[in-house]
């Protein structure tokens, strides 16, 4: 896919959308115990050269710092089928020591769309 992966910013949470859905073997039920990889070649190299210590670990990894840290689990939302989208709310403790707003205020902070992708994209001319 051409498309970029999406980071939502919010009063209250964070939402990231990534484009392509769950691949391979990976569905809603079995996930995230089941890994595949659209690139095993490239997966593997990760792992030897010591970006990853372990597959199908980084989901229950990132889980444990974020409830370390008062923040809670990341919520999987696998209803989109072209993509899936992740939502991490903000840790009350970050509202009770009086930074961001009102809890139940769900408005944007930012309402512009910050897209992010690790390749750079040829942008056209313009003339």
């Amino acid at each position: 896919m051409h498309t970029t992966i999406q980071f939502y910013e919010y009063d209250d949470r964070i939402e990231i959308q990534n484009p392509g859905g769950l691949y391979g073997k990976v569905s809603p039920i079995n996930f995230p115990n089941v890994s595949d990889y659209r690139n095993p070649f490239i997966a593997e190299a990760m792992k030897v050269l010591g970006y990853v210590n372990r597959f199908s670990r980084g989901v229950y990894r990132v889980q444990k710092e974020l409830q370390e840290n008062g923040y809670g689990e990341a919520i999987f939302d696998f209803s989109l089928h072209t993509a899936f989208r992740v939502v991490e709310n903000v840790s009350k403790k970050y509202f009770e020591e009086g930074f961001g707003t009102d809890t139940q205020k769900t408005s944007r902070k930012h309402p512009e769309n910050i897209q992010k992708t690790s390749r750079k994209i040829k942008q056209p001319n313009n003339k």
